[in-house]
């Protein structure tokens, strides 16, 4: 803004844009500018501009224009009385934001039943997220609006993902249009996602395996299928099978065509962290998706109440994180606020209007430097540190310097002008 001579971002990014000409041609892109603008004075111009246009804009009121625009620190309960906004939302519909989790250091509990969550590697997760893809799904035929699929049609998919522990994408749209007679669907836009191809995986051990061999390329017998369901389930545990052990339940020894030779050890990849829910939550879920109901809608297993509050985020600092040094610095920071409000506003909070948190230079200098990157900070004192370290250490040869026999300050101070007397002298 300096640099342009604006004190709004409207203008800035005009100047930029335009050379302040609306109609003319553009000048940059700004978005590739990298640019940031404070946020204050961006909530600012974005309420002048609301409130300019109030009685111009059908709809907009002073009451909107709250809505919108409550500060999420003075008025934290400024949606409070609206029916569908969750209580951890605080301030406006635009200016808000949701109360901090510590969600890299969430305890792992589940929302619903508080009990602790699995691993996302487990089959309850993998089936889960299945049946969420599978919920998701909307075909629609000779112009009737877009529908879900069926309990049956949802098993029909299900039974064709088990011979082969997956799909690829054009291999699920082919199936739901073999099942479904249908003219459009919701299915490029559902598996445009970056982890379609994953969600897309239901037994990660017969994927890979697939993957890698090609399901068909085994024997059909009951004792081969019975080794191949052994191996995969090994797989699906995070472990490893040799390449040996496959070979005798292969028909064709080489791999199925446009696929690379195997390694001798094969190994799976699983999804890594913790699963949303517990183990019981997730399981149900799936069996109502399969039954034809929505496990989000009320009385499912997944409904929460937007108006009840989080247990999690009202929960004492040592449940909310297991992050011992997250949770030793915030105690520190409530105690010290605390202290604050205590002896500088009478123990009233409504006294204090902006607090500042001011940081050490030094922390700020060396925080997230490596050893190379702090060597120049401190250069001209790494000099005199090898001088004073042995200064010291010849002052300690000295039998009453040491334990500091002295008892009176005058005293230790002349044995101390002696000793190094005595030292500077011997060099000579």
């Amino acid at each position: 803004m300096k640099e342009c001579g604006t004190t709004t971002m409207a203008e800035t990014v005009l100047g930029i844009v335009t050379d302040r000409n609306p109609v003319g041609p553009a000048l940059k892109d700004y978005k590739a500018l990298n640019l940031a603008f404070d946020r204050l004075s961006t909530m600012r111009e974005a309420e002048t501009i609301l409130r300019a246009h109030i009685g111009r804009l059908p709809g907009l009121t002073e009451a909107v224009v709250h809505a919108l625009m409550a500060d999420p620190v003075r008025e934290p309960d400024a949606l409070r009385a609206w029916p569908t906004i969750p209580r951890a939302y605080l301030g406006g519909l635009l200016a808000g934001q949701i109360k901090p989790r510590f969600d890299n250091r969430l305890a792992p509990r589940c929302p619903i039943d508080g009990v602790k969550t699995p691993l996302k590697s487990c089959d309850a997760f993998l089936a889960f997220r299945w049946a969420e893809l599978l919920s998701h799904v909307r075909v629609g035929f000779m112009g009737h609006p877009l529908r879900p699929l069926t309990s049956e049609e949802l098993k029909a998919l299900d039974d064709g993902i088990r011979k082969t522990g997956r799909y690829t994408k054009g291999n699920f749209i082919k199936a739901v249009h073999d099942l479904i007679t249908c003219d459009h669907d919701n299915l490029e836009a559902l598996l445009s996602t970056p982890d379609a191809e994953q969600m897309l995986v239901r037994y990660p051990g017969l994927a890979q395996l697939d993957a890698t061999f090609g399901i068909e390329n085994f024997r059909q017998d009951d004792d081969a299928q019975k080794a191949l369901r052994r191996l995969s389930h090994r797989l699906a545990k995070g472990k490893a099978i040799l390449r040996a052990d496959l070979l005798p339940l292969l028909v064709k020894v080489k791999p199925a065509k446009g696929k690379k030779a195997p390694a001798d050890r094969l190994s799976a990849p699983l999804p890594s962290g913790r699963a949303p829910y517990s183990e019981r939550v997730m399981r149900q879920a799936v069996a109502e998706i399969f039954a034809g109901k929505a496990p989000r809608t009320e009385g499912g297993v997944l409904y929460r109440d937007a108006t009840k509050e989080d247990p999690l985020l009202e929960a004492d600092i040592d449940r909310a994180t297991n992050n011992h040094l997250v949770r030793h610095r915030i105690k520190i920071l409530l105690r010290l606020l605390g202290d604050i409000v205590h002896d500088y506003a009478e123990n009233n909070p409504a006294r204090i209007g902006n607090l500042f948190v001011e940081v050490a230079r030094d922390i700020k200098d060396f925080s997230g430097k490596k050893k190379k990157e702090k060597v120049p900070t401190t250069q001209p004192l790494i000099v005199y540190c090898h001088c004073v370290e042995n200064a010291f250490l010849r002052l300690k040869a000295w039998r009453s310097i040491g334990p500091r026999y002295a008892k009176r300050l005058p005293s230790f101070t002349a044995f101390v002008h002696l000793a190094c007397a005595h030292i500077w002298l011997a060099r000579i």
